[in-house]
């Protein structure tokens, strides 16, 4: 049998030169085949006339995937007959309107992700004869077949082995790449009409989610992959054929993914190219605050991600924070600004009341404050109004000529993201530099001008016209009187920008909700150097859990 089917495959693969000596090499690894899976054999061929062709397609897959896990050295013989493949596409597409495929039956799935992936991939030419050269349907196979394996697995109780979700991301991509040159114009449009950008992104996000020890140890085989795919999403969105699907791939994780791929993996420059081409020009509006986030956090830790941004090839891209932060801008001026601020507090002091924005009365002169009543709006006015007043009207006018209302609106919503999210740190330093200086002001200062964020607390030096930070930033006097009159109940907090050589700033003042220092923070405070970073962060997250501050950026 052995020697018949060796004769049979080489005869339909080079059929001038006939049976002879050159063919006992071929059949030595099928006679080795047959004595190693002699007992899958005769299983097989006991239940193999009973069954139906499409019943047939599918035991056959089976039983490639059991001996392949048995002998995986005999996979790769398999695979490498002519016509194999085509029965694995054959197979596969039998199973097209049944749920089979990969929703119930994860071992057929194996199995024609071993066959599909092994080697070169498959060829056009092969899914062709396999579906009958219906194209289209097996674009949509190819897609909807391995959406209900990846939610399926996404929950708690039933968790993606790692094996699992590489075989996963070798079937959806290496189908693909073995079709990307030859088939482009045939299959990407059918792809991507039946949501292959949205799958894409999904697998390799799942794939990403393993423990990130084991993202490092990736083999570069699997990490050949992972870089396939990427250049794939390049490819798509380059040519425009991904359309309303690249919206929900960054939904679905797709900026997670590109980061940390550059994270783990700075050799590559032909990939650093693809991924900084997809982060630079196709960001959205709902993922434009977060693409920046993501990246400012990645550059902020040492990581090899610092060198990805400052990487040669990729100069022009990532050359500093500023031209960064001006594409998502420009982008960000087609839509509606995010980040809107509904809920205002009164901007008299003595006043703590917090309301609907539209409840509120404004100032008719600058614009910019709000009061609850008629009362508060005069006590605010002999508090200090009167001088800020006229200024607040020259600031709008100036920031008019730095940035829109909509960029205005973004950076608002960045600066409000860093201070929450920065919330422990502040106010320990606040408290530590409030205990140390009692009468200073003080300010937090996020510094975004270098490429990256730089947090830190400092305090104000009384001046003539302008007061003056640590580090000789300048600001002008009304916005530093409305601070001091407080009484501690407000602060600011400091965006510093680039703008090539120079730096400009945008402050915010953030209300206090009491300005007395919670004593169990200074009690952190006072235990000094007796505990580590960690624990203090700890410690003081579960105060400020207990007892929250409620500070509210108030604009």
């Amino acid at each position: 049998m052995a020697a018949l089917i060796s004769y049979q495959v080489a005869s339909r693969t080079n059929p001038a030169r006939g049976p002879g000596i050159e063919l006992w090499p071929r059949m030595v690894p099928w006679v080795q085949f047959f004595l190693d899976n002699y007992r899958f054999l005769q299983t097989l061929m006991t239940h193999i006339w009973l069954l139906r062709h499409d019943e047939l397609y599918a035991t056959l897959m089976l039983f490639c995937h059991c001996v392949g896990t048995e002998h995986p050295q005999n996979m790769s013989l398999m695979v490498s007959t002519p016509g194999f493949r085509v029965l694995a596409v054959r197979a596969w597409y039998s199973q097209a309107g049944k749920d089979i495929v990969l929703d119930s039956n994860d071992y057929f799935a194996m199995a024609v992700c071993d066959v599909f992936a092994d080697g070169e991939g498959i060829s056009l030419d092969e899914v062709i004869e396999g579906s009958d050269g219906d194209l289209d349907n097996f674009a949509k196979l190819l897609v909807r077949q391995c959406d209900p394996l990846i939610r399926r697995h996404s929950g708690s109780a039933n968790p993606l082995t790692s094996k699992t979700r590489f075989r996963i991301l070798r079937l959806v991509i290496s189908t693909v790449v073995g079709l990307s040159r030859s088939a482009s114009a045939l299959l990407y449009p059918a792809l991507v009409r039946h949501g292959y950008v949205k799958t894409l992104t999904m697998v390799m996000y799942a794939f990403l989610e393993l423990p990130r020890a084991s993202l490092r140890d990736l083999p570069p085989f699997e990490w050949d992959h992972v870089k396939a795919g990427v250049s794939q999403l390049d490819h798509l969105f380059f040519l425009r054929r991904a359309g309303h699907e690249l919206q929900s791939s960054l939904e679905a994780g797709l900026l997670d993914v590109l980061l940390c791929c550059a994270q783990a993996d700075v050799s590559d420059t032909i990939h650093l190219g693809s991924l900084c081409a997809i982060i630079a020009e196709f960001l959205t509006p709902s993922t434009v605050y977060r693409g920046v986030l993501i990246t400012m956090g990645l550059a902020e830790s040492k990581t090899t991600v610092s060198r990805v941004i400052y990487h040669e090839e990729t100069k022009k891209v990532w050359t500093n924070f500023t031209e960064i932060l001006a594409r998502r801008l420009a982008v960000l001026n087609l839509f509606d600004a995010p980040g809107r601020i509904t809920q205002r507090a009164c901007d008299n002091f003595e006043c703590t009341i917090i309301q609907a924005k539209r409840d509120l009365r404004r100032c008719s002169g600058c614009h910019t404050a709000f009061y609850c009543s008629r009362e508060c709006q005069i006590g605010h006015w002999n508090a200090g109004h009167r001088e800020g007043c006229s200024w607040h009207v020259q600031r709008r006018k100036s920031l008019r000529l730095m940035c829109t209302p909509k960029e205005y609106a973004f950076l608002r919503f960045l600066l409000r993201h860093d201070w929450q999210s920065h919330s422990a740190a502040v106010a320990v330093d606040y408290v530590k530099t409030q205990i140390s200086n009692p009468q200073a002001t003080l300010l937090a200062l996020f510094d975004y001008a270098q490429g990256h964020r730089a947090f830190e607390i400092q305090h104000c030096v009384l001046g003539g016209t302008q007061h003056e930070t640590e580090d000789g930033m300048e600001f002008d006097v009304p916005v530093f009187q409305q601070v001091a009159r407080s009484g501690g109940r407000m602060t600011l907090a400091v965006m510093r920008l680039g703008n090539g050589d120079k730096s400009w700033t945008m402050w915010l003042p953030v209300r206090r909700a009491s300005p007395e220092i919670p004593e169990a923070l200074k009690a952190i405070v006072a235990l000094g150097d007796s505990l580590t970073e960690a624990e203090v962060q700890e410690q003081v997250e579960e105060v400020m859990r207990k007892e929250p501050p409620n500070d509210l950026i108030h604009v």
